[in-house]
């Protein structure tokens, strides 16, 4: 859960879209966030928890990680300058590599 009124958080959206591993709230509602949580069911939830580790260890983790996030960013704002240019895009492994099983 993330409480954060105009953060901009990390990465752009076709990197990484946040909705897919975090639940984004405005800060007037903290007090509304249990009950906001219990609609989501525990697939939902596995699937986001999914895609954080996939965000955290993809690009989060350690100093490789930022910087292949950061080659991701550049390789995208190229691509949409350029047409289907990709030169930083390919990422280590499965993406299913990194989850476990819901």
């Amino acid at each position: 859960v993330v409480y954060a009124d105009g953060w901009v958080l990390p990465f752009t959206k076709d990197i990484v879209d946040w909705k897919d591993a975090a639940v984004l709230l405005p800060q007037d509602s903290v007090n509304q966030t249990m009950d906001l949580l219990r609609n989501y069911t525990p697939q939902k939830i596995c699937r986001m928890s999914q895609n954080a580790l996939y965000i955290y260890n993809n690009f989060v983790k350690d100093s490789h990680a930022r910087l292949r996030g950061i080659l991701r960013v550049l390789d995208s704002r190229l691509a949409a300058k350029n047409g289907t240019y990709e030169v930083f895009s390919a990422m280590p492994g499965n993406r299913t590599s990194d989850f476990r099983k819901c």
